[in-house]
């Protein structure tokens, strides 16, 4: 697993946060990108604390990269 991130802005005390998701799959590896968004001033304003990168390689029994499963 290869894991990227990136804390962009300290969280405050009363920030609301949520997360988006993007995916991405190859034929060995899939990738997740999340960001995480904290609403401040009563919700008027949204900033990105966080986000990240996480890739997953399927690997055989040798640890060589393989063909995702199906689904």
């Amino acid at each position: 697993m290869r894991l990227l991130t990136t804390h962009l802005r300290t969280k405050s005390t009363g920030d609301r946060e949520y997360s988006k998701s993007s995916k991405r799959r190859g034929r060995t590896s899939m990738g997740v990108r999340v960001e995480v968004i904290a609403t401040r001033a009563r919700g008027l304003q949204e900033v990105k604390v966080t986000e990240g990168l996480f890739t997953f390689v399927a690997l055989d029994d040798e640890h060589k990269p393989r063909p995702l499963p199906e689904g």
